[in-house]
């Protein structure tokens, strides 16, 4: 399992938040000297995971592993409790309204499709979130087809409401991350869906915020 900083698991529901990138992303941070800096910006509670770019089935592994792995303790009795639910899940990296670093559903929408089954399987809490971090991923390139984040929550969950699933995707040219309160969008001036104008994390305009959320038809 590749877990470069654990989170924190302990809260009395045993959720855990993770963020996760490809590899070559952080080499490239360790080369230029801003892994430290870039992680400190993540919020600690957050799980860090590097996978293998274009390598979907290692990132649900590794979730996987970590869902199977970690523990908390009850405040109240102090009994080891097992079997925590992902909270949260940030991808981070380059993306367009159809892609994110690996996850294509142009290049293969099959492979896509079982990506997000996969993911559905996992052991989710009941009021979930997942923010596909790279650039456009909450647009569209035409009217009328779906974009990736649109997809993902389409498939997410899997079993009608069996849970509360919303999927975040970008709405323009995307910097920062949610996981670090930093995200910020900018118009790419290219794609549909897009805010209008420099949008940031903490806007109390919540349609002024660098993610539009969706939900599919399964979700509670």
């Amino acid at each position: 399992m590749t877990v470069i900083r654990k989170g924190n698991v302990d809260n009395p529901a045993g959720e855990l938040w993770a963020y996760a990138f490809p590899e070559p992303k952080i080499k490239k941070l360790y080369s230029a000297g801003l892994s430290t800096r870039q992680f400190a910006a993540i919020d600690s509670k957050y799980y860090v995971i590097v996978y293998r770019r274009l390598d979907a089935g290692d990132l649900i592994r590794d979730l996987l592993k970590l869902l199977k792995s970690e523990f908390w303790f009850d405040p109240t009795t102090g009994k080891k409790l097992t079997g925590p639910t992902l909270r949260m899940l940030e991808i981070s990296a380059h993306g367009s309204p159809t892609s994110l670093d690996g996850f294509d559903m142009d290049f293969d929408l099959k492979a896509f499709v079982a990506f997000g089954s996969k993911l559905a399987a996992l052991r989710w809490n009941d009021i979930s979130e997942i923010y596909l971090g790279g650039c456009n991923t909450g647009c569209r390139e035409k009217p009328d087809e779906q974009g990736i984040a649109e997809q993902l929550a389409e498939l997410i969950p899997a079993k009608p409401k069996q849970f509360r699933c919303t999927v975040y995707g970008a709405v323009g040219d995307l910097s920062g991350d949610h996981a670090a309160g930093n995200a910020e969008t900018e118009p790419s001036g290219t794609y549909l869906w897009e805010r209008a104008g420099h949008c940031v994390d903490n806007d109390p305009d919540p349609h002024m915020r660098p993610f539009r959320g969706y939900r599919g038809a399964n979700s509670a």
